[in-house]
Order: structure tokens, then C-alpha cells, then sequence
């Protein structure tokens, strides 16, 4: 009969799913605290760089901010004594705030992809390791998942 037919199947595939899962928890498990270890050192490397870029980040936005305030500064006082009328003395001030700026805008920028590079050769050989462990993992599971390809 069909529909006895179509328990027995449905059951064993019941039974085959299970049997995957377990193989699978198996294989990950075997891993995990190696990959556990992986991560966490990986994350102790890049917390200090993090912490500079993100100080560095701090600093180009007070940069910023103190730019404003000078070019808010100079513009009030210039228009004050010539109302909307720019002036060369002006002009060379407003320059010079910009040309300051745009110095520590290059700094920090160049301060910011220097980290990033030394951040990304400290951690490049964990990340490597961490790469191994997951082709292993997955070289593992691949026998596992073929069982369920139709044939």
C-alpha cells in the first residue's frame, strides 16, 4: 500500500536527518575549541587597534569641529566689519583653516589605513588557521551531506 510505503520512507528520512545532525554536531564539536581559541586571540590582536582607530576617528571629528568654529569665528568678525563684503585678509584666514584642516585630515587618514594594514598582518596567520579548521570542518561534513542527494 502507498501510504504505508510513504511512512516507512518519511521515517526513515526521519531517522537518516537525525543521524546527519549528530555527525555534524560531532565533526563541528570536534573543532569548537580550537576555533574558540582562534577568536578570541584574533579579538585580543585587534582590540588595541580598534581602540587607536576609533581614538583617531575622535580626533578627526574635534578637528573638524575646531574648524567650524574657526571659520564660524572669522566670518562673524568679518562680516561684523564688512558685512557680506570678503576681504583678502579674510580670505588667507579662511585658507589657512582649511589647509590646517585638510593636514590633519591626511594625517588621520593615513594614521587610520597604516593601523588597519599592521592590524590585518598580526591577525593574517590566526585567520589562516581559522581558514584550515573550517575546510577541515567542511571536507568532514561533505560525506555527511551527500547521503542526502537524491540519487
Amino acid at each position: 500500500n502507498w501510504l504505508q510505503e510513504y511512512q516507512k520512507t518519511k521515517c526513515e528520512w526521519a531517522e537518516l536527518e537525525l543521524l546527519l545532525h549528530q555527525d555534524s554536531l560531532k565533526i563541528q564539536s570536534k573543532y569548537a575549541t580550537d576555533l574558540q581559541k582562534l577568536n578570541d586571540t584574533i579579538g585580543k590582536l585587534k582590540l588595541p587597534y580598534e581602540q587607536k582607530i576609533t581614538a583617531i576617528k575622535v580626533n578627526e571629528v574635534e578637528n573638524q569641529e575646531n574648524y567650524l568654529k574657526l571659520y564660524h569665528k572669522a566670518t562673524d568678525i568679518q562680516s561684523q566689519k564688512y558685512g557680506h563684503v570678503s576681504t583678502p585678509a579674510y580670505e588667507k584666514q579662511i585658507a589657512y583653516y582649511e589647509r590646517k584642516r585638510e593636514e590633519k585630515t591626511t594625517i588621520n587618514s593615513i594614521q587610520i589605513e597604516n593601523l588597519m594594514r599592521k592590524e590585518i598582518n598580526v591577525i593574517a596567520n590566526f585567520e589562516s588557521q581559522k581558514n584550515e579548521i573550517q575546510q577541515k570542518i567542511s571536507n568532514e561534513l561533505q560525506p555527511i551531506l551527500e547521503k542526502t542527494k537524491p540519487r
